[in-house]
């Protein structure tokens, strides 16, 4: 059962984020400096004028195609994350040393940080792209994106440690 959920989650990590790249290709930006790596950028924009300013900058059916990545982000975020989370117990479960079972248990909990942050931080991006007059938490937007990114490689470079080790002491990465 936990191989079907575990290929089902790379698969809509894979579609998820395929689709994520296709529509970021028709956000239109009316600034040459934001057209690069504009999802990116924006969830990294460093004050609040620079984030509207960005949001600004979409032009057109951009405005949608904004909407859409970030409707595709919510699928994303649960096949990532949830990705992360069976991977950690898998690669931890049946490991010969306990506090690495305790570890993989508490990485595999610990992904909900990154999942409700980028829940929220999807809410505010589509609050203020549609809604010019929003004065949201902007501070709180910012910590949400930054413990969103660290938590989640954090987790990710354990799971790879791990699975790496599993692999060269053990014989074996994990039993899927």
């Amino acid at each position: 059962m936990l191989h079907f959920f575990f290929w089902g989650l790379f698969a809509i990590i894979l579609l998820a984020g395929a689709g994520m790249q296709w529509s970021e290709k028709l956000i239109t930006v009316s600034q040459p400096a934001y057209k690069k790596n504009f999802m990116i950028r924006l969830q990294f924009a460093k004050t609040r004028e620079l984030l509207k300013d960005m949001i600004a900058s979409v032009t057109g059916r951009g405005r949608d195609a904004l909407g859409f990545n970030l409707g595709l982000d919510y699928a994303f975020m649960i096949g990532l994350y949830g990705f992360i989370a069976l991977f950690s117990y898998r690669v931890t479960e049946n490991h010969p040393q306990e506090i690495l079972q305790s570890a993989g248990a508490t990485v595999s909990f610990m992904m909900l940080i990154p999942w409700i942050t980028d829940i929220f931080e999807n809410y505010c991006l589509a609050r203020w792209s549609f809604n010019d007059n929003w004065k949201g938490p902007f501070v709180l937007y910012y910590f949400a994106v930054r413990c969103k990114w660290l938590v989640a490689a954090v987790a990710g470079a354990f799971c790879l440690t791990v699975f790496v080790y599993n692999l060269v002491k053990l014989g074996k990465g994990f039993n899927l």
